[in-house]
């Protein structure tokens, strides 16, 4: 049990690297960064860009409707944007012509090494492979279903 335990250790401490006082860890990769595309929502048409651009394209993770509540495009954008399960905020505008809505798009992308920090390429290519990234901004918590499985996995090991 204790070799195993100690290979376990071993294997998690290669994922952070002390090189010249810097510590090289896959969370520390992860950069956040948002794009915001603005669409007028004035008549038909613009409602039907809103639609092919969120059809065709990435599902933004939120959105922001600047409009009159009972202005007909407007409702047929919130539909839209519930159709497709995107949260919005909404904004209220003074005139048709000022209606609009923003899509916004929020990413996780991986951040390039500097040469001289060892363990950073490990570490780059452990953050490419995690398909949500979101876990190391707001990591899951494991629950106690998860450590009786890994105890039985232990245990037929054994």
């Amino acid at each position: 049990m204790k070799k195993i335990l100690l290979a376990g250790l071993f294997i998690l401490s290669a994922c952070s690297v002390y090189h010249d006082g810097a510590v090289v860890r896959p969370e520390y990769l992860v950069n956040r960064s948002a794009e915001k595309i603005s669409f007028p929502i004035s008549d038909s048409q613009s409602v039907s860009s809103v639609v092919d651009w969120i059809s065709v394209g990435d599902k933004p993770s939120s959105a922001e409707v600047a409009c009159n509540g009972s202005s007909e495009s407007c409702r047929q954008v919130k539909n839209i944007l519930n159709r497709y399960k995107i949260s919005y905020t909404e904004g209220a505008v003074s005139s048709s012509s000022e209606q609009s809505v923003s899509l916004i798009y929020a990413r996780l992308t991986a951040s390039a090494c500097f040469l001289k920090q060892l363990g950073c390429s490990t570490s780059l290519n452990s953050v490419r492979m995690v398909a949500n990234r979101e876990q190391f901004v707001r990591p899951f918590i494991s629950d106690m279903q998860d450590a009786e499985t890994a105890v039985t996995a232990v245990n037929k090991v054994r």
